[in-house]
C-alpha cells in the first residue's frame, strides 16, 4: 500500500483555504513517525476525555511496536483521526494464523459523521491485508465504525458477576466435599518473578488448542508482567509428590521444580475482575482454588462483587451463576469484533483442521459446500489434499443462500448453524447439507484475552 510521504501532505494542505468544513472526508491517511506522538496523545486524550499518557507511553515499550502501525488522519494540516493495527500471529486449533488487531480507534467529534473513521478503517485494513493478516480484531467502545465495514460481533461474549461472599460460600462448600472425598487440592500463592519463565512456558502448552489466542513471544511476556495494568497474578500449585502426573508435567519449569511444585494454572487478577485464567485440563480443582482466592483478595480490599471474564464455555461462569450470580451479556471493556480479510487464504490455512472436522463427523472426501451470497456463488470445497474457496459460474438449486456476514460468521466459528436457523440467517436444509455445515463448520468461541489491551489506570 503506498502512503503519501508528510511533506506531500502539508504541500496538499497549503492549497486549501478557509476553515475546515466538518462535512468533508478528510484526505490524506499517513504513517505515524515518533515526532506525532504529542499530536497523538493529544487528540486520544480529547476523543476518550480521559488521560492515557500513561498508558500511551507504556505501549511504547512493547515489543514490536512501531509508530508506522498507527495512522493518522490528516486535513489541511491538522490531525483529526487516529488508529493503531497491530500485527500478531493467533494460534487457531494448532495453526498459526497471522492477524491483525486495531486499537485506538480515534476521531474528533465534529468530523465523526462525515465517514472519516471509516476512511482510517479502509486504510488500515488495506495495510494489514498487505502485511499479510487474514483476521482482524478489535476491542471496540464504539462499535458502529466497524459494523458499518462489514466486522461481526464476536458472539458468546459477556462475563459472569456476583457477590463475593455467597460465591466464596459456594465455593467452600464444594471444596468440603473434595476433601471428604480426599481429593488433592491444589495450593495457591502470589506469583515471584522467578516464576515468570514456568507461566510462560505454561501457557504455551495450552495456547495451541485455543481459537484465536494471540501467540506471546519471551518479550511480550516481560512488558506484560512489567506493565502493572494487572493488581496480581496468581498460582495454582501441586506437589510433585502426591501421585498426580499433570498433563503438562513435559513443561520445563525449573523454579518450581526445585521447589517440587508443579504448575497447573495461573490467574489474573485486576481490582475485583479475574481478566485472564488458564488451568491444566486434568486439574480442573485448579480453577476453583483460584477462584477462591481471588475472592478472599477481593474482601480484602473491600470489594463486595466478583466478577469473571474468561471463554463463555468456561464451568466457572455456571458455578458463579449457581451462586446468586448473572451473566452480563454487555462486556465490561468493550466489545470483541472481527472481521475475515482473506477468506480464500484462511480456508487454505485450516487444511488441516477442516480435515481433522471431517474425519471426526465421518465426511467423506471430496466434500463441497455451495452458498449464494449476493447472486454470487461460492464454494467451500475439501478434498484429500487441500481446501479452498471457488468462485462458481452459472446457477445452482443446492446453494445455500446466505448473507456475506452470515458466510464469515460460518467460517470463523462465529455461527452455528442452529442459532443461524433460528434467527433466519440460513434457509432450511436437508440432511445432508445440514450434516456438512454442522461437521465442517462448527462453532468456536473465538477468545482473546482482555489482559493486553486494557488500559493503565487515569
Amino acid at each position: 500500500m503506498h502512503f503519501p510521504s508528510p511533506e506531500d501532505a502539508r504541500l496538499a494542505a497549503d492549497r486549501f483555504d478557509g476553515p475546515p468544513d466538518p462535512r468533508a472526508v478528510a484526505g490524506d491517511v499517513l504513517p505515524a513517525t515518533p515526532g506525532d506522538q504529542p499530536e497523538a496523545l493529544a487528540l486520544l486524550m480529547q476523543t476518550l476525555q480521559s488521560s492515557v499518557s500513561e498508558d500511551l507511553q507504556s505501549r511504547l515499550d512493547e515489543p514490536g511496536h512501531s509508530w508506522a502501525d498507527r495512522l493518522l488522519l490528516r486535513r489541511r494540516g491538522q490531525l483529526i483521526g487516529h488508529v493503531r493495527a497491530c500485527r500478531r500471529i493467533a494460534w487457531f486449533a494448532g495453526e498459526r494464523i497471522p492477524v491483525a488487531r486495531f486499537d485506538d480507534l480515534a476521531v474528533l467529534p465534529e468530523y465523526a459523521a462525515n465517514g472519516s473513521s471509516d476512511a482510517l478503517l479502509a486504510a488500515a485494513e488495506e495495510s494489514a491485508a498487505c502485511e499479510g493478516a487474514l483476521v482482524l480484531t478489535a476491542l471496540a467502545a464504539d462499535p458502529r465504525p466497524f459494523l458499518q465495514r462489514g466486522w461481526s460481533r464476536v458472539r458468546g461474549q459477556g462475563h459472569t458477576r456476583a457477590r463475593t461472599r455467597a460465591v466464596l460460600a459456594h465455593l467452600d462448600a464444594l471444596q468440603q466435599h473434595r476433601r471428604r472425598r480426599r481429593r488433592a487440592e491444589p495450593s495457591v500463592r502470589t506469583w515471584r518473578l522467578v516464576d515468570l519463565d514456568a507461566v510462560e512456558q505454561f501457557f504455551a502448552q495450552l495456547a495451541p488448542h485455543g481459537w484465536g489466542v494471540l501467540l506471546r513471544s519471551p518479550e511480550a511476556w516481560r512488558w506484560l508482567a512489567g506493565r502493572k495494568v494487572h493488581d496480581a497474578i496468581l498460582l495454582a500449585v501441586s506437589p510433585r509428590t502426591t501421585g498426580y502426573v499433570p498433563a503438562l508435567a513435559e513443561a520445563p519449569q525449573s523454579e518450581l521444580a526445585a521447589a517440587n511444585e508443579q504448575l497447573v494454572g495461573y490467574a489474573v487478577l485486576r481490582d475485583s475482575e479475574v481478566i485472564e485464567m488458564y488451568v491444566d485440563p486434568d486439574c480442573p480443582a485448579a480453577s476453583t482454588a483460584l477462584l477462591t482466592r481471588a475472592c478472599r483478595d477481593a474482601i480484602d480490599r473491600g470489594h463486595h462483587y466478583i466478577s469473571l471474564h474468561t471463554p463463555s464455555d468456561d464451568p466457572l461462569h455456571e458455578l458463579i451463576v449457581t451462586a446468586g450470580g448473572n451473566w452480563a451479556s454487555q462486556p465490561a471493556h468493550g466489545l470483541w469484533l472481527a472481521r475475515l480479510i482473506a477468506p480464500d487464504r484462511w480456508v487454505e490455512r485450516l487444511y488441516s483442521v477442516l480435515r481433522e472436522r471431517a474425519v471426526a463427523a465421518d465426511i467423506d472426501r471430496p466434500a463441497e459446500i455451495i452458498f449464494r451470497v449476493d447472486e454470487r456463488l461460492i464454494a467451500l470445497v475439501l478434498t484429500r489434499r487441500s481446501a479452498r474457496l471457488e468462485q462458481r459460474a452459472g446457477d445452482d438449486g443446492d446453494a445455500i443462500a446466505c448473507s456475506a456476514a452470515t458466510l464469515q460468521d460460518l467460517l470463523l466459528g462465529n455461527l452455528s448453524l442452529a442459532r443461524a436457523q433460528r434467527e433466519q440467517l440460513l434457509p432450511p436444509l436437508d440432511d445432508e447439507r445440514a450434516r456438512l455445515v454442522r461437521g465442517l463448520l462448527p462453532p468456536r468461541q473465538l477468545w482473546q484475552s482482555p489482559w493486553e489491551v486494557l488500559r493503565l489506570p487515569s
